[in-house]
């Protein structure tokens, strides 16, 4: 805003050329205006220049004073707001004097401490302010202030006025006097609560990260893309048998391996480049008599090179330990087995001896008979591997056919072989013979899955057979097959009663009586494994 006076002024000096250009008309007319123009001597032509040049010179000086008064307010209003900037800084600032003392603050200051001005400016000593803790260090850092005019980024710590300490980092600058004689400083203080717990925060993490891998149970030893130590834990210096981390910082890898542990480092360090791949192996150390399981991992950079080799080293000497007693105890076991197998082996063939013995007593009471339950046990076995049966149940099918026909060891020899017709009092004995084999085998804890298909192996597909009159898929299964094992054997066999029929022969009665006697689909079965 331009000043009133500087207005006036120029306002003036036109009001007083216009009176005398007014003055002049009124006493001489236009001849009193011609003077202006033409000037009759020398004395009118200054006189007229006076006149003329007054509302100039009044508005040169009008203008001079709105300037003036222009430049004063722009430096108030500078000066306003160099003070609102700093009153209200993000920082706080202070000034304090070669004692000390606190010579002024700002409102920034005074928030960050919770202090008047009244109470701290020129009243209170910066150092009395600052924590115990800093205040050997504050004063040393004072008087090179004083000496060397600047300071930047000191650390201390500064009480509040609820007696709390808050952590503050500064940088200030000392002021002199024109003899170099120190008047005070110029601080700005930022509150360094907020990156000092950052800052204790990753020590601590640095820290708990150090006691981590220090207390690792392996061994880790961190390696630059050049393979030198740069890391190693507490385990791996252990293990390399060196005082201490330094021993060997700084150093190539395979030098200290090679010296220490002896195994081929190079070589796994070669491959993972090849490889750009972790690998595992494990290696055997002579000196230490100790198995370490070796693990390199490679680690790259933003590009895809590599840029470390992080290996760690696990000592798996009780594993490999636990290792070979435990296949010791296993060879000793399957000796054991083995003992086991054979003496089942024995016992099995002892078992078989005496069940062949057993049938053999029944087919040994007639030359017409004899080898007749081998032979069945034969056939019946031939069926069952043409069936697909397991082995276990060939085996259970193979006893059941020998034993068969067991329990006619105590039918009369008359009976049995008798070359004529039966009575009907002959033939109810001969049709009891398989109850009293599976009774027999009963009693027997080893053959008792048998005792069934023995007692049903003389029952008709369609029912019409004996003891119980079963019929179809109610006859157990084996007992089917024995049926028509039983029934060739008998066609293809001299009997007392009639001529051998022959091989051709007994399969057209087979397959006559397939779904009548016999069932068709083991029939079959049989005949496809005959031819």
């Amino acid at each position: 805003m331009k000043s009133r006076l500087g207005y006036l002024i120029i306002i003036l000096g036109w009001v007083s050329f216009a009176s005398v250009l007014a003055y002049e008309y009124s006493h001489y007319g236009f001849g009193g205006l011609n003077r202006f123009i033409y000037p009759r001597d020398f004395y009118e032509f200054i006189s007229t220049l006076q006149i003329a040049v007054l509302p100039l010179l009044f508005t040169v000086i009008g203008s001079i004073i709105n300037g003036r008064f222009k430049l004063l307010e722009n430096l108030r209003e500078a000066e306003g707001n160099y003070r609102d900037l700093y009153e209200n800084a993000p920082v706080g600032y202070h000034s304090i004097g070669a004692d000390t003392t606190v010579l002024e603050v700002n409102n920034t200051w005074l928030q960050m401490f919770g202090f008047r001005r009244e109470d701290i400016v020129g009243k209170v000593r910066l150092i009395d302010l600052v924590s115990d803790k800093y205040r050997e260090s504050f004063l040393s850092a004072f008087q090179s202030l004083k000496n060397k005019g600047t300071l930047e980024n000191f650390s201390y710590e500064i009480r509040k006025s609820d007696n709390t300490y808050l952590p503050v980092i500064v940088n200030t600058r000392a002021i002199y006097n024109d003899k170099g004689i120190f008047l005070k400083n110029q601080t700005a203080v930022k509150d360094n609560s907020i990156p000092l717990a950052y800052e204790n925060a990753l020590k601590d993490s640095a820290r708990e990260w150090r006691d981590t891998f220090d207390n690792m149970p392996d061994g880790i030893v961190l390696l630059d893309k050049d393979v030198i130590i740069r890391k190693m834990n507490k385990c791996m210096v252990n293990t390399l048998g060196v005082s201490s981390f330094k021993e060997v910082i700084g150093k190539k890898y395979f030098e200290v391996i090679y010296n220490e542990l002896e195994f081929p480092a190079d070589h796994l360090i070669k491959e993972v480049m090849e490889r750009l791949t972790p690998i595992s192996r494990e290696v055997f150390n002579k000196r230490l008599n100790r198995h370490f399981l070796v693990n390199i991992t490679p680690i790259f950079d933003e590009q895809g090179e590599i840029q470390y080799f992080v290996q760690t080293m696990t000592d798996i000497s009780d594993i490999k330990d636990r290792e070979a007693k435990l296949k010791e105890s296993r060879t000793a076991f399957y000796n054991i087995l083995k003992d086991v197998d054979l003496a089942y082996k024995e016992l099995k063939e002892l078992q078989d001896g005496l069940i062949l013995a057993l049938a053999k007593a029944v087919d040994a009471k007639s030359p017409w008979t004899k080898n007749h339950s081998e032979l069945v046990s034969r056939y019946s076995v031939m069926i069952g591997k043409e069936l697909g049966l397991s082995v276990k149940e060939i085996d259970t099918l193979r006893v059941a056919a020998i034993l068969h026909d067991i329990g006619k060891i105590g039918i009369y020899d008359s009976i049995l072989y008798k070359p004529g017709i039966l009575t009907i009092d002959e033939y109810s004995l001969i049709k009891m013979h398989p109850e009293r084999g599976a009774e027999i085998v009963n009693h027997i804890r080893q053959l008792e899955g048998i005792a069934t298909i023995m007692k049903y192996h003389h029952e008709r597909f369609d029912g019409s057979g004996y003891p119980e009159g079963l019929m179809g898929d109610q006859i157990p299964f084996f007992s089917r097959i024995i049926a028509v094992a039983d029934a060739y054997e008998a066609m293809t066999s001299d009997r007392p009663y009639r001529p051998v029929l022959g091989k051709e022969l007994a399969m057209e009665e087979l397959n006559r009586y397939a779904g009548s006697q016999f069932d068709p689909d083991l029939v079959k079965a049989f005949i496809k494994s005959l031819t």
